[in-house]
């Protein structure tokens, strides 16, 4: 894609395209072309085990990933020592890309899902 294709999709009134527009719309050239080498990187993120992952969502400069049953749940909740391994994993797999320090990522459980939100900064 082109930097004047995305204008043009910005600009464009075709409803078929109008809720791509919504994703999109606070999204730079650059910021596009980052988030499609983030998510093709994360393609090759494998932690230990886990159930199920769940296609990436974008929403407002940020990409979220989903890891469904991944460590050890007790009551709904992540034990700590998992939480803390799989944090030290993603942040040890995406500093050894240069795009790195262009990004903040989080980590945090919520019912059996483990997601890692990667933002634009």
């Amino acid at each position: 894609m082109k930097s004047s294709t995305l204008n043009w999709i910005k600009t464009s009134d075709l409803k078929s395209i109008s809720s791509f527009k919504k994703v999109i719309s606070d999204l730079s050239y650059n910021d596009i072309l980052l988030l499609g080498k983030i998510k093709s990187e994360m393609e090759k993120f494998k932690p230990d085990y886990f159930d199920q992952k769940m296609i990436p969502t974008v929403q407002d400069k940020m990409m979220t990933f989903g890891y469904y049953g991944y460590g050890n749940w007790n009551m709904g909740k992540l034990n700590d020592a998992d939480l803390m391994k799989f944090k030290e994993f993603v942040k040890d797999f995406l500093l050894k890309y240069k795009w790195s320090d262009k990004v903040l990522m989080s980590v945090y459980p919520n019912k059996f899902w483990t997601y890692i939100k990667i933002k634009l900064k």
